[in-house]
């Protein structure tokens, strides 16, 4: 009987496919293993993001600890609407308008706050919060605590003028000036502080929309009279000397508003290329003042 390589020394290719069998199905095992923790951690993770979206709806103050570590601004934001939803108190609407703000979220801070400005209770709320600020701050910050209307109607302003929305932050500091009835607010120092930072017009330009806006004359209740005028009016009714009694936070809140206005007519005079040294001592006399006070 006649031999070959093959009956003598075996099939190699045969026994060489053994061990690459059980290799493939080491292989296969392994790869099993993985895609079945893969999906496991897939439903897992999908679970949890179902867990925290049902949480904003139903537990949304104990969602807020969890997203405020991610620094997660938009669905804070959610967050907070929905509490407001189901308490409808204004101190929860307020908390809506301060964390839009903070995470300058220009759409829901002006549609918040003029859903606060138009609510039952406003001033009512203003006081309460501006008392209860005022209590707990030094005098050096009262000037920013103690007077909420006016903060919101500059939030106001810079919210829509930040949207784009340029006519309607301009409105509002009209409306500001002509019938707010709140001394301190001076939302037109927010507009022109806008428009002299807005990059999409040339300096000479926006010199010239500052002029044309101070002179600017408005109708209102059948009256004309210019915006250059209800800042006058302002001026005069701010002024240190109209303070009644030593309320010392009436007092901080005057210089505060003046040092607004001096430092708006002041943009107005070097627009018009005008003599600016009056206006200048008014503005370090008002700053003297105003540092004594808070000291």
């Amino acid at each position: 009987m006649d031999y070959t390589e093959e009956n003598f020394f075996g099939n190699k290719q045969n026994s060489a496919k053994e061990p690459e069998e059980k290799l493939n199905e080491k292989v296969d095992v392994g790869n099993t293993v993985f895609s079945t923790f893969m999906k496991t951690f897939a439903v897992l993770f999908g679970l949890l993001f179902y867990f925290l979206g049902v949480s904003v709806c139903v537990i949304p103050e104990k969602a807020i600890k969890f997203y405020e570590v991610f620094n997660a601004d938009k669905t804070i934001i959610v967050c907070y609407e929905k509490i407001y939803q189901k308490s409808g108190e204004l101190a929860d609407l307020y908390n809506v308008v301060q964390k839009s703000i903070e995470a300058k979220r220009y759409e829901k801070t002006a549609k918040y706050i003029k859903k606060l400005q138009n609510s039952d209770g406003y001033d009512e709320f203003c006081s309460m919060v501006n008392s209860a600020s005022v209590s707990a701050t030094e005098n050096k910050y009262i000037a920013y605590v103690a007077d909420l209307d006016g903060y919101l109607v500059s939030q106001n302003i810079l919210a829509l003028y930040n949207l784009g929305k340029k006519q309607s932050a301009k409105d509002v500091a009209v409306k500001d000036i002509v019938y707010s009835e709140n001394i301190y607010s001076f939302g037109i120092s927010t507009y022109i502080e806008c428009l002299m930072n807005d990059k999409s017009y040339s300096l000479e330009e926006r010199k010239q929309m500052l002029i044309e806006f101070y002179e600017e004359v408005v109708d209102e209740n059948q009256t004309m009279k210019s915006i250059s005028s209800y800042i006058d009016d302002k001026r005069d009714l701010v002024d240190l000397s109209q303070a009644v009694g030593n309320d010392k936070v009436d007092k901080i809140l005057r210089v505060y508003t003046s040092l607004k206005i001096e430092n708006t007519r002041l943009l107005y005079y070097e627009a018009k290329e005008m003599n600016t040294d009056a206006v200048r001592l008014e503005i370090e006399e008002l700053q003297e003042r105003y540092a004594q006070l808070i000291g």
